[in-house]
């Protein structure tokens, strides 16, 4: 039977193990993945292979020749420039002609290839997806069923939101010939993203096969080793070289002295020596020719071929290279990895989770705290809800923050204009200037703001018609984290696939590098603040509004918006009370924990002084809250549904008018909005989510119950300086009191809460979720959302956190809490399960 192993893969993640092999070159328990896939192959009858190489083509090639020393028939194909998965096997179609299964080389796996071969042909299948469970599915395909395995529903690399199975694609498919002819030739073509949904569309038979066994995606070091340890315990079965003795696999020509301990499991290679008093503990794997000097102790640990260990030495939990030399009493600790030909001196200690590239030589009684090149963690992913977050000084640290700017800088391209602003605090200045090194390193231009509201930030990018836009501030709801937020040339939140390229250069530090004459500019914007208060008048009717000459008090967090907001609201004629307004570059913003008594106060304020309306400003006057003329704090939901209400009656006319709202928000807004001839569009959680919707649908206003409102007309992000001013305008130019407008509002209550969630859980609860929801009315537009006759509930996984959180509403508060506990023990009981 023929066979094509997708084969070219470069295993960035794997980095430095990778360097100088193809990812599927990378040995498993002394052999490479590539021979295990050519094994499993071999014993469920396939003996026709083709090879599809890229990265590193000889590597394989000079290892296994024409294949028969693997008792298989080979063929290779090389891509010169990628083809994507199904276009490279288009490419191997002239030596395709029946039933044929196609493997992916960067997995490994022992699925029963024959039972999936008859499911296959029982069905009469076109293609059939092997499929399996894992713990974590956001980086893989997740994959939806019928009850005969007909394929009905599938997403590739979703978000927690969008987790509803924790079944996914494998990278292992049977097909027939013919499906071949649905792959493009004249560009990239993915089975995933391509040729399974042209076949679902056209009604194709495309099934999936759920394989019971092992498998495993090795995309870093903590899989590789695991994979080691489940070999060496027969979770993975596979042919491990050498004769096994109780647990364990020792070469016959290995040389073991006198009162060496080698606990089980563990593997031995070929001409390895080890010298007297050694230890080699439970999951070791010493490749061939390794030499263990006398004393050392190794444990969990992979060496690879040719190296030698010096005395004394301590390898805990790490990898070490080809022909690497660790001398006397090296101490390699837990995840360190340590590339080919490297050279480790005397005493000296690598730190957990350290990488050093091959080729390197570390000083005697050095002790390595980073990365040989310069960065100090290596993260799977950088961007979070909030950007890029970390503790101050420990882990955005002024070298991580400078890689950033290069590695944006890159992405963006030498010529490039970048706007960088940021808040009060000192350590945000810190940050920001190394960023502004590493973007000027890259030959970018910097506009610096320095202190900076975030809304004017954002305006400021497509005022000076830059490229991008950064803004550097320290986190609310964690006042020793920082937080980086990326924006585009418009002022938006940076997409996910931007965010994924500017990852993969800062991952593999593929940064530009310019000639000194190139480096970029540092310029510094005058009257930015003027810029933004001229465009933002132009959308008020100032007349009104200084006509009304209402009474306002707004509570600027000691935040970036103290210099800005306070004055543009004198300005349209208000008379101004300012509330905490300090600039203070120590104390910086005021924190998460403070904002329930700062609220409290600032509606005994509004009170005392006759006020028509309070104002709450965010740190960084992104978010605002309102408390009206009775001291009364409107909430998140009542907030957004007054603004899209009253946007809708300001805008309304021929055309339909849209407003957009996330999943999570109150029914309210549809009960208020529709009757006055508007339509509410729901949207998945997230800034960048809301902000694609509005631009989408083109929608006159957008917001979260959060306090984060957006008026497109003045810019894509949220602006709380704005929205404040937009409240102020509609009390005067209606002439009516704040109480009024949100006191007609329906009656329904919210709820919320948070069930702790191992990650490992979360898709096969979502899974269980959704197949007990599947007669109900459900909505999975970013989580799942289910529909009772006047209730909602929605369980929202968190795509940082091992929670779920939930959202109710109800038409009483008893209700929704009722509706609410319900869920979070059901939840609870299925993390039992």
């Amino acid at each position: 039977m023929q066979a094509v192993v997708m084969a070219g893969g470069e295993g960035t993640r794997l980095r430095p193990l990778t360097t100088n092999r193809p990812k599927p070159m990378v040995p498993i328990v002394n052999k490479p993945m590539l021979e295990h896939t050519l094994n499993l192959l071999t014993q469920h009858g396939f003996r026709d292979v083709v090879l599809t190489l890229h990265y590193l083509p000889n590597v394989i090639r000079d290892y296994f020749h024409d294949g028969d020393e693997f008792d298989v028939k080979l063929a290779y194909l090389t891509e010169e420039k990628p083809l994507g998965t199904a276009g490279g096997v288009k490419n191997a179609e002239q030596y395709l002609d029946r039933t044929f299964v196609v493997f992916s080389g960067d997995v490994l796996a022992d699925i029963n290839l024959t039972d999936a071969l008859r499911f296959h042909k029982q069905n009469g299948a076109a293609a059939t997806i092997v499929l399996t469970r894992v713990p974590n599915p956001t980086e893989y395909g997740i994959v939806i069923t019928e009850k005969n395995g007909r394929v009905k529903k599938f997403l590739e690399k979703p978000g927690w939101g969008e987790v509803f199975s924790d079944t996914i694609n494998s990278g292992i498919y049977i097909l027939e010939p013919d499906v071949l002819k649905h792959v493009k030739t004249d560009r990239e073509f993915d089975f995933s993203k391509d040729l399974f949904p042209k076949l679902l569309e056209l009604g194709e038979p495309l099934y999936g096969y759920t394989g019971e066994g092992y498998w495993c995606d090795i995309g870093n070091p903590v899989q590789y080793l695991q994979a080691n340890q489940d070999a060496l315990l027969r979770r993975l079965k596979v042919k491990i070289p050498g004769h096994e003795n109780n647990g364990v696999w020792l070469s016959e020509d290995a040389e073991i002295e006198d009162y060496v301990e080698i606990k089980e499991p563990a593997l031995i290679g070929n001409k390895v020596r080890i010298r007297q008093k050694s230890s080699i503990g439970s999951f070791s794997v010493i490749a061939d020719g390794v030499t263990v000097d006398e004393r050392a102790s190794i444990k969990r640990s992979v060496v690879w071929n040719n190296s030698v260990i010096g005395q004394r030495t301590d390898l805990v939990g790490c990898l070490v290279g080809e022909k690497c030399h660790i001398s006397d009493a090296a101490i390699l600790l837990e995840g360190s990895v340590v590339g080919d030909e490297c050279m480790v001196g005397k005493g000296a200690t690598i730190k957990s989770g350290i990488r050093i590239w091959p080729g390197k030589m570390i000083e005697a009684g050095a002790t390595v705290n980073m990365d040989l090149k310069w960065g100090i963690k290596w993260m799977t992913s950088l961007f979070g809800l909030h950007g890029i977050t970390g503790l101050a000084n420990i882990e955005i640290t002024p070298e991580l923050a400078s890689k950033l700017g290069v590695a944006f800088g890159s992405f963006l391209g030498r010529g490039a204009s970048v706007v960088i602003g940021r808040d009060t605090h000192r350590v945000s200045r810190m940050v920001k200037r190394a960023i502004m090194a590493g973007l000027t390193a890259a030959g970018v231009d910097v506009n610096n703001l320095r202190i900076c509201p975030s809304p004017v930030t954002r305006y400021m990018i497509r005022s000076l018609g830059a490229n991008a836009g950064i803004m550097v501030s320290m986190l609310e709801v964690d006042p020793r984290n920082v937080s980086i937020r990326f924006f585009d040339a418009n002022g938006m939140e940076l997409d996910r696939n931007s965010e994924k390229k500017i990852e993969g250069m800062f991952f593999r530090e593929a940064f530009q590098r310019v000639l000194p004459d190139e480096v970029g500019d540092i310029i510094y914007p005058a009257r930015t603040v003027e810029f933004y208060r001229k465009d933002l008048f132009k959308l008020l009717d100032l007349s009104a509004l200084r006509k009304a000459g209402l009474k306002v008090v707004i509570d600027c967090a000691n935040g970036s918006g103290s210099s800005v907001a306070p004055a543009v609201l004198g300005e349209i004629g208000c008379d101004v009370t300012t509330l905490n307004s300090r600039l203070d570059e120590i104390v910086g913003p005021r924190t998460f924990e403070q904002v329930p008594s700062s609220i409290l106060n600032l509606a005994k304020v509004v009170k005392a002084v006759d006020g028509d309306v309070g104002i709450a400003l965010d740190s960084d006057a992104d978010r605002v809250m309102f408390v009206d003329e009775e001291a009364n704090v409107l909430s998140g939901d009542i907030s957004l549904a007054l603004l899209s209400r009253e946007r809708v009656k300001e805008c309304k006319g021929d055309k339909v008018v849209k407003v957009v709202v996330p999943v999570s928000s109150s029914r309210i807004i549809n009960r208020i909005v529709e009757p006055s001839g508007g339509e509410v569009v729901r949207c998945k959680i997230g800034a960048r989510s809301l902000l694609d919707a509005i631009t989408k649908h083109s929608a006159v206003f957008g917001g979260e119950e959060t306090g984060g409102f957006v008026f497109p007309e003045f810019q894509k992000g949220f602006d709380g300086i704005f929205s404040s001013a937009k409240v102020i305008e509609i009390l005067a130019r209606e002439d009516v009191k704040l109480s009024k407008l949100h006191g007609d509002l329906p009656s329904l209550y919210m709820a919320k809460d948070a069930v702790p969630c191992p990650m490992e859980q979360r898709g096969h609860i979502m899974r269980s979720l959704i197949e007990e929801f599947r007669d109900r009315q459900i909505d999975t537009i970013d989580g799942i959302k289910v529909f009772y006759d006047d209730t909602w509930v929605l369980m929202h996984p968190s795509s940082e956190e091992p929670i779920i959180s939930l959202y109710a509403e109800a038409p009483s508060k008893e209700e929704a809490n009722r509706v609410i506990q319900e869920y979070v023990e059901k939840i609870r009981m299925l993390a039992k399960a």
